[in-house]
């Protein structure tokens, strides 16, 4: 038979069905379909062994619904033999709210640039629905085969399995649909690859990129809801989740991103700079690359856990190659964000950029040979920190050493459990320093150059001798309650210069003339 886009059967309608149990048939022409399946007709097999070998064909098409919309047109694959041998050819494609089951006795051989086993849409009729247990791997799959698309309307139930070891493979593509994974995807190249809006993946299974891209790639519009308990896993050059050039909007909601520790690549990577990345009870295992890497301000709050491993950083605000940018960034509302950095050479929190910072995230610096768990490189004149950094290093807690950062302001708490326990070191630029109502401050802050400031308002609280340089320097105590006298301050030490002490409507009694050595 010559020509294209033929049809070879069609079967129509609610009553109409058809059983094939050991035939063997193949459609050749170009863009052509073997098997229609639409207006709530049913395909059943036990058995057949049906191929596509021309280009763009396919096997098994389910389209649609009968005229009241109440039965969807069905195929069942149980037992069969399906082979993709046409170039961009596929073995099974969903429809204008049909629905479909490849169980687990299916066999699927993909031979082609292009040939895919799945493709799943809505219409007119509804969302589409693609059920699939079956295996794809190296044994069956080509180099450039794809194993399924769920487009706009398209549901994938996925309960099978995808092993993609080929370089640049890709195990899913979604545009606008929606895919359910309960098993294992694993990939060399993009395990999952997200184009369009208003994708979602809700993962309970395994989705690894062994190397290459991501194990989630987003791009060209994409935005995508990542739910569930499932893990996410990469390893080699590859990250958790890419969001490429393009890419519009992530969330992350109780999911689990696992970098493998020989991996290079970034738990979540920001190539597309856009902000507002939220992370919603999410837990991110990094050891050499970022947790996050991103010059552009994640969402205001956020939640989850960060666990740095090996020589990684928790969150890594710059741009992708190395140098500073000039975004602001405010994610305040974000202390359920905890930043875990469990090694000597990782690190929590670092930002480079010349814009202003507003941060609530929580690090704890676990290791004692750890170093700080913020750290304000760049240009960055004005931070508030309101989240609770902790610390079992003699390291500054807080590093904005940089020439730069002016104006310090705490509300949350910073904490260091060493011996010589110390907030912060700075002698590179003067700093006004305030500690705000709520903030809680143990160990040294050292402001040792210029004129500085320390003001210390009601409602805060600091086991901390504040010690400045040769400067001209302003200790302001603001609306000080004599009760709280006892927990403001360790000491107050000016150094030398001409320094100052302001009483704001405070009230503050000298007992110990030990406690403000510059006066005494």
């Amino acid at each position: 038979v010559s020509g294209v886009n033929q049809i070879g059967y069609v079967i129509h309608g609610a009553d109409s069905s058809i059983t094939n149990s050991d035939s063997v048939q193949s459609v050749s022409t170009d863009g052509s379909t073997l098997y229609r399946i639409s207006g709530g007709a049913a395909y059943s097999a036990a058995g057949g062994d049906l191929t596509a070998s021309g280009a763009g064909s396919t096997i098994l098409l389910a389209t649609g619904k009968n005229d009241d919309n109440t039965v969807a047109s069905n195929i069942n694959t149980a037992g069969m033999t399906l082979r993709v041998n046409g170039r961009d050819a596929t073995a099974l494609r969903v429809e204008g709210g049909a629905e479909a089951t490849i169980d687990a006795s299916t066999n699927i051989s993909l031979a082609q640039n292009g040939a895919t086993a799945g493709i799943v849409r809505g219409g007119a009729t509804g969302a589409s629905i693609l059920n699939s247990a079956a295996v794809l791997n190296g044994d069956n799959v080509a180099v450039g085969a794809l194993g399924y698309k769920v487009l706009t309307g398209g549901t994938l139930n996925h309960s099978g399995t995808i092993d993609l070891a080929a370089a640049d493979s890709t195990g899913v593509l979604i545009n606008g649909g929606t895919l359910n994974n309960t098993s294992a995807i694993s990939v060399n190249g993009t395990a999952v690859d997200i184009i369009g809006a208003d994708s979602t993946v809700n993962n309970t299974g395994v989705i690894t990129a062994t190397d290459g891209r991501a194990a989630f790639r987003l791009s060209d519009g994409a935005s995508l809801n990542l739910t569930g308990s499932g893990v996410t896993h990469a390893t080699g050059s590859a990250h958790g989740i890419l969001l490429d050039d393009g890419a519009t909007g992530l969330t992350v909601k109780d999911a689990t991103i696992n970098m493998d520790p020989i991996s290079t690549g970034n738990g979540i990577e920001n190539k597309a700079e856009i902000a507002g990345i939220h992370l919603d009870n999410t837990t991110i295992n990094a050891h050499n690359g970022a947790g996050v890497r991103t010059s552009a301000s994640l969402a205001q709050s956020n939640s989850g856990v960060i666990n740095v491993i090996g020589s990684g950083t928790g969150l890594l605000f710059q741009n992708a190659d190395g140098s500073m940018t000039d975004n602001a960034y405010d994610m305040s509302q974000s202390q359920a964000l905890v930043v875990n950095v469990n090694s000597a050479e990782g690190r929590g929190m670092t930002t480079n950029t010349s814009g202003d910072i507003k941060t609530g995230v929580s690090v704890n610096v676990n290791d004692a040979g750890g170093g700080s768990a913020l750290v304000i490189v760049g240009q960055t004149a004005h931070v508030e920190q309101s989240g609770m950094l902790a610390s079992t290093s003699a390291t500054q807690v807080v590093d904005i050493n940089n020439g730069y950062t002016t104006d310090f302001v705490n509300s949350g708490t910073i904490a260091s459990t060493a011996e010589d326990a110390l907030v912060m070191n700075v002698d590179k630029q003067a700093v006004h320093f305030t500690n705000q109502a709520n903030g809680n401050l143990t160990g040294a802050v050292n402001l040792m150059t210029g004129n500085n400031t320390v003001t210390l308002e009601h409602g805060s609280q600091a086991k901390t001798a504040f010690t400045t340089g040769a400067g001209d320097d302003l200790f302001e105590l603001t609306n000080i309650t004599a009760d709280e006298n006892p927990v403001l301050f360790t000491t107050l030490d000016g150094g030398a210069g001409h320094n100052t002490l302001a009483l704001n409507n405070s009230v503050y009694t000298l007992k110990d003339a030990g406690t403000c050595p510059m006066w005494s």
